[in-house]
C-alpha cells in the first residue's frame, strides 16, 4: 500500500520518492497545494476503492495517517 501511494505522489511532487517516509508531511513536506492534495485524494480513492470522510481530510497530516485511514477503511469494509 505505501509503494503505490507514493506512485501516485509521485505524479504530483518534485521530492524523489524514495525520501518519502511514514513520517513525510503531505503538505508541509511534499509541497503540494490544496487542489493537488484533493487530486491525490481523489486517485487514492479510485486505487482502493473507498471514499475519504471530508471531516477526516482536515487530519490526514502524515503519509502514516493516510495509510491507517486506508488500511482502518478497507479492513472496516471486509468485515462488514
Amino acid at each position: 500500500m505505501f509503494e503505490k501511494v507514493k506512485e501516485i505522489l509521485d505524479e504530483y511532487i518534485e521530492v524523489n520518492v524514495e525520501d518519502i517516509t511514514l513520517q513525510t508531511r503531505l503538505i508541509e513536506d511534499l509541497g503540494i497545494n490544496s487542489y493537488e492534495f484533493m487530486s491525490i485524494i481523489g486517485e487514492i480513492e479510485e486505487e482502493f476503492d473507498f471514499e475519504v470522510d471530508e471531516k477526516s481530510v482536515l487530519k490526514l497530516i502524515t503519509i502514516e495517517d493516510l495509510l491507517d485511514y486506508i488500511s482502518n477503511f478497507t479492513k472496516e469494509n471486509v468485515l462488514v
